[in-house]
Formats: C-alpha cells, sequence, structure tokens
C-alpha cells in the first residue's frame, strides 16, 4: 500500500467502504473518485488509500475465510474449500460487487430543485473562487443540462444524473469568469423506476445578478449547506421558476379587456423611491426583463428603441441636477446597448461625463453617467 499523497490521476481505493476508482479532481478536502462505470463519488482524503500496481490492500470490512467440509450435490463434483480454491491472497475483481450503470428508484410527489452558488472564502469575495451546486430535493432522479450564454449560442457546463434528495458539485469558476454567467439555462428530466418512468421535463432560462457575488449578504443562512449560500429556485414542488401552476382565466381575461392597445407593451409596475442624495448614485437596469413584464411580438429593433428610450427618459429628469450620478446597467451582451448609449451621451449628452461603472459593485456591462452643466 503506497503512502503518496492522493493528487489527480492517482488510483484510490476507500477505507471504509468496498470500491475505488481514478481521483477525478480534488477539492478542499474532498477527492472525486471516478469509478470504473464512470460515475465520480466525492470521499474524504482521510478516508481515500492510493494503491498502486501489486498491492493486496482491501480496505472493506472482509470476514475471516475458514475451511469448510465440500457440501455434496447430486449430479455434481465437490466444491473445494475457500482456502483450497484461494491459496493465494484474494484478488480484489472478485469479491468486489458489479455496480449497475445506475439504478432509478421507485418514487412519489412532486419535483423540486434548486442551484446554488457558495463563495470558498468568504472573507474575500470578489477575489476568491466559487462554487456551483445543483440540489435535487424529491424523489426522483434529474438528468440535468447546465448551460450560459455566450455570445449568440450558448455554453454547456456540466451535465449528468442527480440521486434523488442530493446535492451535487457542478462546477468551480474564478471571479473574472462571473460574466459568463450573466444567463443561465438549465433542462431537467425527472425519471425513476416506478410506474410512469418520466415524470417530466422542466426548462428554466433566468438572468443572473452578477453583482451578488461581490456582497456578503447574499450567501444566507440555509437548508442545504452548513455555510452561507446564494440559492437560486429552479423548480418548486412541479411548477417551474416563474411559471404559474394554474393560470387564473378569469383573471387573464379580465386583464385582456383592460388593455387599451394590443401593440403597447406591458411595463413592469415600480414602487416610487425617493431620489437618492447627489452623493448616491441613481441605478436604472436596462435590461429589458426588468423594463416589461411582456415582450412577446417586439423584434430586436423594437427592444433596443424601449431601451434607448427609458435612457433618454431617465436622463432629461435629471438633466436639471448637475453633479447627479447614474449608473445605466446594460449587460455585456454583444456590445449593441452600450454603443447606442455611448453614441447618445457624445452627441446628444455632450456636456455630461461617462466611464464605465465599478465592476465589484455592477459586475456586467454598466455605464456611469456625471450630469454637467448644461451649455448656455
Amino acid at each position: 500500500m503506497s503512502a503518496k499523497k492522493i493528487e489527480v490521476g492517482a488510483q484510490v481505493r476507500f477505507l471504509n467502504a468496498v470500491g475505488g476508482g481514478r481521483v477525478a479532481r480534488v477539492v478542499g478536502d474532498t477527492a472525486w473518485v471516478e469509478d470504473p462505470d464512470g460515475f465520480e463519488i466525492p470521499t474524504l482524503l482521510r478516508e481515500c488509500v492510493v494503491v498502486e500496481q501489486g498491492d493486496t490492500f482491501m480496505p472493506a470490512y472482509k470476514p475471516p475465510t475458514f475451511e469448510k467440509k465440500p457440501v455434496e450435490v447430486e449430479g455434481r463434483p465437490q466444491a473445494r474449500s475457500v482456502a483450497a480454491a484461494q491459496p493465494k491472497a484474494p484478488e480484489l475483481q472478485v469479491e468486489r460487487p458489479i455496480k449497475a450503470a445506475h439504478t432509478f428508484l421507485p418514487a412519489t410527489g412532486e419535483v423540486s430543485a434548486y442551484l446554488a452558488y457558495l463563495p470558498i472564502d468568504e472573507k474575500r469575495l470578489g477575489q476568491t473562487n466559487y462554487e456551483a451546486y445543483l440540489i435535487n430535493d424529491c424523489n426522483y432522479s434529474l438528468y440535468y443540462v447546465y448551460s450560459s450564454q455566450q455570445h449568440r449560442g450558448w455554453k454547456l457546463r456540466a451535465h449528468g444524473i442527480i440521486e434523488p434528495n442530493t446535492k451535487l458539485f457542478v462546477e468551480e469558476f474564478a471571479a473574472t469568469d462571473i460574466n459568463d454567467l450573466e444567463r443561465i439555462n438549465i433542462q431537467l428530466v425527472a425519471i425513476a423506476e416506478n410506474p410512469g418512468i418520466y415524470k417530466g421535463t422542466y426548462g428554466v432560462e433566468f438572468r443572473l445578478d452578477g453583482r451578488k457575488f461581490f456582497k456578503l449578504h447574499t450567501f444566507e443562512e440555509n437548508d442545504f449547506f452548513d455555510e452561507g449560500a446564494w440559492v437560486e429556485p429552479l423548480v418548486c414542488a412541479g411548477v417551474v421558476r416563474g411559471v404559474e401552476a394554474k393560470p387564473n382565466i378569469e383573471a387573464l381575461a379580465e386583464a385582456m379587456t383592460q388593455r387599451t392597445s394590443k401593440s403597447e407593451p406591458a411595463r413592469k409596475q415600480s414602487v416610487s423611491q425617493p431620489a437618492p442624495k447627489l452623493d448616491e448614485p441613481l441605478v436604472v437596469d436596462l435590461h429589458i426583463d426588468e423594463l416589461l413584464d411582456d415582450t412577446t411580438g417586439m423584434g430586436n429593433a423594437e427592444i433596443l428603441r424601449y431601451q434607448l428610450d427609458k435612457f433618454n427618459e431617465v436622463m432629461q429628469q435629471h438633466l436639471k441636477h448637475p453633479g447627479r450620478k447614474i449608473v445605466f446597467i446594460h449587460g455585456k451582451g454583444e456590445g449593441v446597448l452600450r454603443n447606442k448609449i455611448e453614441g447618445e451621451l457624445r452627441y446628444r449628452y455632450k456636456h455630461c461625463r461617462y466611464q464605465d461603472a465599478s465592476f465589484k459593485e455592477y459586475s456586467y456591462g454598466a455605464t456611469q453617467v456625471t450630469i454637467g452643466n448644461q451649455p448656455k
């Protein structure tokens, strides 16, 4: 048995359980051991032992072998004793149980799942790395596909199966990669062994506020981790995030009759707030899903025009307040909205100064504008 340090790629066996495999990665005091079937098993480093070729160490409990008298069976030759059959050290492959590729257990109830983020060092937010976990809080096995938007396409970040009532580590990323998580898409398929193997498919897509990664109060006490975590619901009791379980048909019909124009988009209702002091910036989020409840029927050009109209509306409201700072959050994306805003500032608001807003405070693309004195 080797006393080598446990590193990625090492062959290990478990101290308190049958089995082992190759170390796929090491996170903190935990090794993720890939078994022969391709499944990664999280195991504490102190529960692993490096095994090299020629080692005969059996980590799990093995009952003592003793010689048994041959049992005569009619029509069969007498069986040799265990000691006679295996005079040498037993081979691990003989006594190791064969693990099935996957077992779907009987399941009942509804599907619930969450996405969680944790800082590795909460005292160094914005500098430390972060971990992402998927949480299966139901009795079904979930096949998942976890992606983030990259330019005009999507980047596959992780996929696999989560056992029932389990949390699963899916990735570790640096603070400099937070911009790549501006928009998240997660697909879940719930499956079980009992009749009705296929429970359902759930697709969740939402925008992640990257600013929260830099704020300590984001990582709160929760039911899934001993540490504070940022937990985002994906599916709760069978209801997908942001979707009503049973639409109210009467309320929907009433709302449709009250709309004055079919072409007018539904604005988000905003709660009136007192204007901030001059030394405190006013923050305006120009993401379309923050401005409108429904963008059905709107093309990219119409959405861009609506965002620019909102930008100009805010600018006009504060032009009489020199020194006022306004932070417009436009996101990274393709940079189209940002370029349009800078064009407006260069030609329409020449007396105003602008610069990139604090990355630590606003993370994704944001521009800070300082209102200047209007020319006489």
